[in-house]
């Protein structure tokens, strides 16, 4: 995990237009485990990633959302090993309204990734929506997020904080996780999301936890074992950069 508060002048990312390598044997083993049909999105590979002079780095090739899926079986990763896996880059954020309220879903169980968990809106950076200027953009990603699943649009966003990075094990690929503070108050977006259900396809329901130190612990402990790990690494970094490094680690202890 990398703690810290960047801004978009604080990301270096090169990117390098190129797939990973796969032998003719492991391309077949991916084509045997995704069967069904997926959308085959384009998504951004990390290669590799340093933090330096309080600015985070970035080296990025190219994927997809199939050899995401592939390279996560257990069978793939026993027979290839840890070097072929995609890795694919995703952003998330915790969102606070302007009553002061943070904005948790509960994802559907017919989902492939975190069925049936408590997540952030999040998703995969997308390689044919999320450039700038030639350049792949996390904060581009993570307003595309925001607008698709929930409905917000960028003018309601009136602060916008990278936290960090975290590498999420159970799916083995990175993480980015924002704080979003947004001029909507929960009840109004509590209607927007029941007239505008096309923004809920990933989501059962939402929850709106209250901006305190207690409201937060008690979610986190309670249902630990229900959140997805990047949700609960986000909540944790940004309840560590507004409740402060108390609060964070009293919380970590409870959860080991």
């Amino acid at each position: 995990m990398v703690k810290g508060v960047f801004y978009p002048e604080d990301l270096d990312i090169s990117y390098i237009n190129k797939d990973i390598e796969y032998s003719k044997k492991a391309v077949d083993f991916i084509n045997r485990i995704v069967r069904t049909k997926v959308v085959d999105g384009k998504l951004f590979r990390v290669i590799s990633y340093k933090t330096q002079d309080h600015k985070l780095s970035l080296v990025l090739g190219n994927t997809s959302y199939k050899y995401f899926i592939g390279s996560i079986d257990k069978r793939f990763i026993s027979n290839f090993g840890l070097k072929k896996l995609a890795n694919p880059l995703s952003v998330g954020a915790v969102i606070v309204t302007s009553d002061c309220r943070i904005v948790i879903g509960k994802r559907l169980s017919k989902l492939t990734i975190n069925p049936g968990k408590y997540s952030t809106v999040a998703g995969m950076m997308d390689r044919e929506k999320d450039f700038s200027n030639g350049k792949p953009d996390p904060f581009k990603a993570i307003l595309r997020e925001l607008y698709e699943e929930i409905g917000v649009e960028k003018r309601h966003v009136k602060e916008i904080v990278l936290l960090g990075l975290i590498y999420n094990e159970d799916y083995y690929q990175t993480y980015l996780p924002f704080y979003i503070k947004i001029d909507i108050p929960s009840n109004i977006l509590k209607q927007q999301l029941k007239c505008q259900s096309i923004f809920t396809k990933e989501f059962e329901r939402f929850i709106y936890l209250k901006l305190n130190e207690e409201s937060i612990a008690n979610f986190i402990v309670k249902n630990h074992k229900q959140i997805s790990q990047t949700c609960l690494g986000n909540i944790l970094l940004f309840g560590e950069r507004v409740f402060g490094e108390t609060w964070f680690k009293n919380l970590e202890m409870k959860l080991t």
